[in-house]
């Protein structure tokens, strides 16, 4: 079973105050709000990009972040796997090349089985040997999905990942989506500002009001 992530936290920017308090169990959770409500600032905090004000990020006996104690877990320990708006691959790399970047930890038979059964399970096994230009916009970002995946991540964080996609890439990243939920069986975080891709993937839902972030 895996862990649970909490997060209760304040965090101040500039004139806006967020209150975040909720508990992500695995399965997709996902986070709606209007546009500059703080989703992707608070995603930020999680990930250890950002630093709250105070409170507390836990995910299962690890700590994150706790004001209290001045604990600041770095973000490269976090082993969270983090996917942007936008497909982050190396462009020098092939799509083989950019996934493998992602297991350098692991024995060269680890990496190559792991790469293999990731490539069958998300069908990208034809696209291996391409270079993310000659690809489309949404195979690279199934491709960044699977990068995320490949390092054996505890916590998925979704920025929006549907976003420069048209229906097609959109089609097949929600088949890719639903593919992570069922093999990784951890938690999922996805920002999104579509009440259709809500309805098709969410487990619960995250709302913000008034800068609040709870559980719905």
């Amino acid at each position: 079973m895996s862990a649970e992530l909490t997060a209760r936290f304040e965090l101040t920017r500039g004139n806006h105050q967020y209150r975040v308090g909720f508990v992500c169990k695995p399965g997709i959770g996902v986070l709606m709000g209007p546009s500059g409500c703080g989703k992707t600032t608070v995603f930020d905090c999680i990930a250890g990009l950002n630093n709250p004000t105070k409170g507390t990020i836990k995910f299962g006996s690890s700590v994150f972040f706790d004001s209290e104690t001045r604990t600041l877990m770095p973000p490269q320990k976090r082993r969270i796997g983090y996917v942007l708006q936008r497909p982050s691959l190396f462009p020098h790399m092939t799509v083989r090349e950019n996934i493998l970047y992602a297991m350098q930890n692991m024995r060269n038979s680890e990496m190559n089985s792991r790469l293999t059964e990731l490539a069958e399970s998300f069908g990208i096994g034809q696209l291996l040997n391409q270079r993310p230009h000659q690809v489309s916009g949404g195979q690279a970002q199934r491709v960044a999905l699977v990068r995320a995946i490949a390092a054996k991540p505890e916590l998925f964080l979704l920025d929006e990942p549907f976003s420069n996609l048209d229906d097609k890439g959109r089609a097949e990243m929600i088949e890719a989506i639903k593919e992570l939920r069922r093999v990784a069986m951890k938690p999922i975080l996805y920002i999104t500002h579509s009440g259709t891709e809500a309805s098709e993937l969410a487990d619960y839902r995250i709302t913000v009001s008034d800068s609040e972030f709870r559980i719905e």
